[in-house]
C-alpha cells in the first residue's frame, strides 16, 4: 500500500487513496502552475506548502498564486482550500490560516525513487507533470 500510495499509476488511483488533487495543469520551465488541457499534476494535500504571495519558492519546486477561500478543522491540523484559477486545491497546514492571497508551492514529485518535477513536452516546452 504505501508504494501504492507513494508512486500512483494514475488520477484515479491517487484520489482512491488519500485527498489528492489532480490539477489539469502544466509545469512552465519558471515553475509557474498554468492550466492546460491534456495535462496532469498529481499532489497530495499533506505536501502542498502555503507561503506568503510573492515568496520565492525553493528550486524545481512548482508554484501557483492563489487565495485561501475556506479553512476546515481536522482535529490534528486544519485543510486549507485554495482557489488556484478555475480550480480548487487542498492543503494541509498545522495552524488555520486566514483567508486571502497566499502561494501555492508543490515540492518535486516522486516518480521511480526519483525526484523531478515533470518531462519536457516538446510541443509546448513545458514541463507536464503526471
Amino acid at each position: 500500500p504505501e508504494e501504492v500510495y507513494a508512486r500512483p499509476t494514475s488520477p484515479f488511483v491517487a484520489e482512491f487513496l488519500g485527498s489528492t488533487n489532480v490539477l489539469v495543469a502544466v509545469v512552465g520551465e519558471d515553475g509557474m502552475i498554468r492550466p492546460a488541457p491534456g495535462g496532469t499534476l498529481i499532489a497530495r494535500a499533506e505536501d502542498i506548502r502555503i507561503a506568503p504571495p510573492g515568496e520565492t519558492p525553493p528550486p524545481g519546486c512548482a508554484w501557483a498564486d492563489g487565495e485561501v477561500v475556506d479553512v476546515l478543522f481536522l482535529g490534528a491540523g486544519y485543510r486549507a482550500y485554495v482557489r488556484v484559477g478555475d480550480e480548487v486545491v487542498m492543503a494541509d497546514h498545522r495552524t488555520p490560516l486566514p483567508r486571502g492571497a497566499v502561494r501555492v508551492v508543490v515540492p518535486p514529485v516522486v516518480m521511480g525513487g526519483k525526484k523531478k518535477a515533470g518531462v519536457n513536452d516538446a510541443a509546448t516546452d513545458e514541463k507536464k507533470v503526471s
